[in-house]
């Protein structure tokens, strides 16, 4: 049985996100990088399963502050804790990928078992292996290129 929440429900999920990359991954994704329209990326954190689904927590992160988390200088922790809207969407999402509920929820009122550790530091060992170096290659490409292409932009 999962963890109670204390949250609003929602009838349906308002964003429309693109995969882009697993930051973290045994025998299935954990934890996740999708981007929305606008270049607005979003962790998906699985921190739950009943027979039923599984519960993901969602938020919204700064680019800034991803690339904090990757080089290790923020932990999962910070980003969970603090989103930058103040608040996550859990979605419980069924074995066909199908978003079933949707609740918002303050970070101060997530179970403590969704929270991760004080020393929960990104590590690339957590990416699937059998993709490896192609997501190192996304991660190089979708998050940290984008700056390059402003300061190019800048410069010219």
């Amino acid at each position: 049985m999962m963890e109670n929440v204390l949250g609003c429900q929602f009838n349906q999920f308002p964003l429309n996100l693109t995969y882009i990359v697993d930051l973290s991954y045994f025998d299935g994704s954990l934890l996740s990088v999708f981007k929305n329209e606008y270049g607005d990326f979003y962790i998906y954190n699985w921190c739950d399963v009943d027979d039923q689904f599984n519960r993901w927590s969602v938020f919204r992160v700064k680019r800034k502050s991803l690339i904090k988390y990757l080089e290790g200088e923020l932990s999962l922790r910070d980003l969970v804790l603090s989103p930058i809207d103040g608040f996550q969407y859990l979605l419980e999402i069924d074995d066909h990928l199908d978003v079933k509920n949707i609740y918002v929820v303050q970070p101060h009122n997530l179970p403590e078992s969704y929270i991760p550790g004080k020393n929960s530091y990104y590590n690339d060992l957590q990416l699937n292996p059998e993709s490896l170096e192609e997501d190192k290659e996304i991660i190089k490409q979708e998050i940290y290129s984008k700056d390059e292409e402003k300061i190019k932009l800048l410069i010219s």
